[in-house]
């Protein structure tokens, strides 16, 4: 079995920083021993990625832009499979009350736009399901890059973010329909295409009804942001977007 040399060893770090020099010995272990501690290097990994990397809240009905990128800014997929992968692992998450209206995957980085239609009285309840769920999403996925590549270390950087977008009614609304726009953009934005719909990675071609894609949530993303066409769709998602909006998107 491969061993995640970057991870398991700062799992390990972890671990003794709490329980003392008790698990020193792991960080100068031989490879045979190392190989034998596989249970114990999982077990540290996720310990560190559940304690410090995706530790996010989520408040009962708000809209939230969750991102992030690779560590030094480095690509978090390779390959038309790795986005292929990553979309079937968000495809499994449970949605019937954390909507995912819009996404992008993009060579480096990701968002994703989604809504918490969940009620107050299981606000804490939920906050630690759906925090624990994509922790444990991006840590797989990141484990699995780390096997299949025989690279070494984090993938994503320390911290994903999910900032919330409706914190107020009036300037929600605007951010909300703003970033959903820049979620699809960002491509185009990079450089990386030249017209929206070339881009497969993102939910783009969903809304315009060049694919029937079951991961955003169409029905909820075009009755609350107020989509009544494809084509009103199609142009709104031209026109340019004001930076100063930008900023509060993170």
């Amino acid at each position: 079995m491969l061993r995640i040399e970057g991870l398991c060893a700062f799992g390990a770090l972890v671990k003794r920083q709490m329980n003392g020099k008790r698990y020193l010995s792991l960080l100068h272990s031989s490879d045979e021993q190392a190989q034998s501690s596989d249970e114990f290097c999982d077990h540290s990994v996720n310990y560190f990625y559940r304690r410090n990397k995706y530790k996010m809240k989520f408040e009962a009905g708000n809209w939230y832009h969750i991102y992030n990128q690779g560590n030094n800014q480095q690509r978090i997929f390779y390959e038309k499979e790795n986005y292929l992968f990553f979309l079937s692992k968000i495809k499994v998450l449970p949605r019937d009350d954390f909507n995912i209206i819009a996404y992008c995957l993009m060579p480096n980085h990701f968002h994703l736009l989604i809504y918490t239609d969940f009620g107050r009285e299981y606000e804490i309840l939920k906050s630690k399901k759906y925090s624990r769920k994509l922790g444990s999403l991006l840590s797989s996925y990141a484990k699995a890059i780390n096997k299949k590549y025989r690279r070494s270390g984090s993938l994503f950087r320390q911290k994903t973010k999910a900032k919330c977008l409706s914190s107020t009614r009036q300037s929600g609304e605007r951010y909300i329909r703003t970033c959903f726009h820049y979620i699809h953009q960002n491509p185009l934005r990079a450089g990386i295409i030249s017209d929206l719909h070339q881009w497969a990675f993102s939910s783009y071609r969903d809304y315009a009804g060049l694919r029937n894609g079951t991961l955003p949530d169409l029905e909820r993303g075009n009755k609350m942001l107020e989509f009544h066409s494809k084509e009103q769709f199609i142009k709104e998602s031209q026109k340019a977007i004001d930076p100063q909006l930008v900023k509060n998107f993170f």
